[in-house]
């Protein structure tokens, strides 16, 4: 025989979503106050960022591929010939294991300066006398 029994479990209460969790995460455009990473990283040439930081003369090579010193880890030595760069395409790499930075011209001056990405582009587009922002009416996302 099977006697039914009432319950004196009662669940709880559901959660109330304005105070459970973590904030959301703003988007990449919101959080970093507007600044369209990628018609910053348009309107800056890999030359120009090299000259900046007083790297370009240094680096050897001819055409749009050029190795020499990596200006985040060894600066100064001429004989490290870790660091290539590819101009065209406005994309870095060293191979020197403990180093092994990589990324595009924002990242290249982020690394050298020591800064968070926001920080630096808010640096490089100064040095170099460039807008943060894209025209109005388009919006990027992805940095």
């Amino acid at each position: 025989m099977v006697t039914a029994v009432t319950s004196t479990i009662t669940p709880p209460p559901p959660a109330d979503k304005a105070v459970s969790g973590p904030p959301p995460l703003a988007s990449p455009v919101s959080a970093a106050g507007g600044i369209d990473y990628a018609a910053l990283r348009s309107q800056i040439s890999m030359e120009q960022v090299l000259a900046q930081l007083g790297c370009l003369t240094r680096l050897k090579g001819s055409g749009v591929q050029r190795r020499g010193p990596c200006p985040i880890h060894a600066p100064k030595d001429p004989a490290n010939r870790s660091f290539s760069v590819n101009l065209d395409k406005k994309v870095f790499q060293c191979f020197h294991p403990p180093c092994g930075a990589h990324g595009n011209v924002l990242d290249l001056w982020a690394a050298v300066q020591r800064l968070p990405l926001y920080e630096a582009a808010q640096h490089l587009a100064a040095a170099l006398h460039v807008s943060l922002t894209a025209p109005s009416g388009t919006e990027k996302r992805n940095p």
